[in-house]
């Protein structure tokens, strides 16, 4: 697995958070679940991909919601 998010599109990541068209709060709960998650069982590397994920969607969001543009994840 590739722990870069910036090697996924930001569809590719909604897809592996199963989100379809998500608010900021839906990703913030997704996230959160997999950082609990992965935190439990001692895997750093997933640990820090869903954070990095986390913030590369809500930039992504933030950004649009900042130009006004309606355009596809």
């Amino acid at each position: 697995m590739d722990y870069n998010p910036d090697s996924y599109t930001i569809s590719e990541l909604l897809t592996i958070l199963n989100l379809d068209d998500p608010d900021s709060n839906q990703v913030i709960d997704a996230t959160n679940e997999y950082i609990s998650r992965f935190t439990k069982e001692k895997k750093p590397n997933m640990v820090n991909f869903f954070q990095n994920v986390q913030n590369k969607v809500l930039t992504y969001m933030e950004q649009l919601e900042h130009d006004g543009s309606d355009a596809e994840y």
